[in-house]
């Protein structure tokens, strides 16, 4: 990305305070050439949405590297991952829980609790599970706890799975051994 300045040309507006990259300004008449030969409205449109994205990525443009953007190259890109990044950074995770009941701590996650607040909280196995129900979670003061479920031969079964004796293979729902540990995708979500 550019700012819009001498070094693009010697008809801009740098005083705009919605175009703090400055603006293009547009001819007095079609056949002048003392504006931008852009029509400067569409112009502006562009430029203005690609600043306001930065902005919403870094908070001011001063990263803007003052050359224009390419496939390889890219500020508006880099801006576009930035804010996806901010919008799930500190919301998604992969843990490993084990048996009936697993608790996560808060300070884990980074998360501090509010009763006050609205959560949405979504978790789901992190590999090839496929007997397994959509887990319960709740976020409470204590931690994030998860409760996971099987469905076995048409019956629930709560719990990740067990480990067979001896083999160290995953088992069938059997009570045989102790549970074993599963990788899980955790969401959390204020509202």
């Amino acid at each position: 990305m550019f700012i819009i300045g001498p070094g693009y040309t010697e008809y801009y507006d740098p005083h705009d305070p919605n175009y703090p990259g400055g603006k293009a300004v547009p001819a007095s008449t079609p056949e002048s050439m003392d504006g931008t030969n852009w029509r400067a409205l569409w112009f502006n449109d562009l430029h203005g949405a690609k600043q306001a994205i930065f902005i919403a990525a870094f908070g001011s443009i001063a990263a803007i590297s003052g050359k224009p953007d390419n496939a390889f190259d890219s500020d508006l890109l880099r801006a576009i991952e930035e804010i996806i990044n901010k919008k799930i950074k500190g919301q998604y995770f992969v843990k490993e829980i084990k048996g009936h009941e697993t608790i996560i701590s808060l300070s884990e996650l980074g998360i501090s609790f509010n009763k006050d607040k609205k959560y949405f909280i979504f978790v789901s196995p992190n590999g090839n599970y496929s007997e397994f129900l959509p887990f319960g979670a709740e976020l409470l003061q204590s931690g994030l706890h998860i409760y996971a479920q099987r469905l076995i031969d048409g019956q629930i079964v709560p719990g990740t799975r067990r480990k067979r004796w001896g083999s160290g293979k995953w088992g069938d729902g059997s009570k045989w051994g102790e549970f074993g540990i599963m990788a899980v995708n955790i969401l959390i979500k204020e509202l």
